[in-house]
C-alpha cells in the first residue's frame, strides 16, 4: 500500500487508566509551552513518560475543574476516559471490511496464505479460500482480503497486514485477541497488532506503547480498563 495523503491526530488531552491526563496528537511549539505553563501555575506536575521519544507529558496533581479550565482557555479538547470513549466510537470490523474497495485479485504462481489456527502462513498453489493472502512482488509484498462474495467474484481488497489479519480472523470465527483482567492487558499474536484506531484505543489506557514478549510472540497492551477492552474485543468480533 502507498500512502496518498495523511492526517496527524488532533491536538487534546486524554484521560488515562490511572486518573492522569496525556497531552496527545499534534502541539505547536508555542502552544504546548502556553499550555504547560497554565498548568503549572495552577500546581499540575507535568512529567515526560518517554524523553527518548520526545513526547508523552503526562499531567498529574490538578482539579478536574482547573484542567477544564485550561482546556476551554485554549480551546483544546478535553476527553475522559479516553480509552472506553475512542473504543465505544469504533466500527465493527464486518463493516469496515464491508467498506473496503474492490479489485481483481492478482494471479500468482503461489501465494501465501495466513492460517488463522497456528497465527502463520503457508503457502498455497490457488487463492479460492477465505482470508489473507501475501503475494510478493520484486522487492515488496502486497497483502489481499478474500471473503466468500470475493471469492466467488474473484475479486480482493489490499489491506494492511494487521488489518487484514484480524479481517481473517473474523471470517473463520478465531479472535485473535485476549483480555487479561487481572493484568489488565489486551493481547494479540505479534505481527497482527490492533490496525489504525483500535490501536489508539487500546493505547490511551496506558499512553505508551504496547509491549512485546518475544517469550510467546505477543504484543500486549497494558493498563487497559475492561470497558474498553470488552468494547475493543466486541469491536473486532462483529
Amino acid at each position: 500500500m502507498e500512502v496518498t495523503q495523511w492526517e496527524a491526530a488532533a491536538t487534546c488531552i486524554g484521560e488515562l487508566s490511572d486518573g492522569t491526563w496525556l497531552l496527545t496528537g499534534y502541539w505547536a511549539k508555542q502552544l504546548d509551552c502556553d499550555v504547560i505553563g497554565a498548568l503549572e501555575d495552577l500546581g499540575a506536575t507535568v512529567t515526560t513518560k518517554a524523553p527518548q521519544r520526545q513526547g508523552l507529558r503526562i499531567i498529574a496533581g490538578i482539579s478536574d475543574q482547573d484542567l477544564a479550565t485550561v482546556a476551554e482557555q485554549f480551546d483544546l479538547d478535553l476527553v475522559p476516559h479516553a480509552s472506553q470513549s475512542i473504543a465505544m466510537a469504533l466500527p465493527i470490523l464486518s463493516s469496515v471490511g464491508a467498506g473496503l474497495n474492490r479489485r481483481d485479485m492478482p494471479f500468482a504462481s503461489r501465494y501465501e496464505y495466513f492460517d488463522t489456527r497456528s497465527a502463520t502462513w503457508i503457502e498455497l498453489e490457488t487463492a479460492v479460500l477465505t482470508g489473507l493472502y501475501r503475494v510478493s512482488h520484486s522487492f515488496s509484498s502486497r497483502y489481499y482480503y478474500r471473503n466468500a462474495q470475493d471469492v466467488a467474484d474473484e475479486t480482493a481488497s489490499i489491506v494492511t497486514m494487521q488489518l487484514g489479519k484480524h479481517l481473517a480472523a473474523l471470517e473463520a470465527k478465531r479472535p485473535l485477541i485476549a483480555y487479561d483482567p487481572v493484568e489488565s492487558s489486551l493481547s494479540v499474536p505479534l505481527g497482527a497488532e490492533l490496525p489504525g484506531m483500535y490501536g489508539r484505543a487500546a493505547v490511551m489506557g496506558d499512553g505508551d506503547l504496547p509491549e512485546i514478549r518475544r517469550s510467546d510472540r505477543s504484543v500486549n497492551y497494558l493498563n487497559v480498563p475492561p470497558a474498553a477492552a470488552a468494547a475493543i474485543i466486541g469491536k473486532l468480533t462483529s
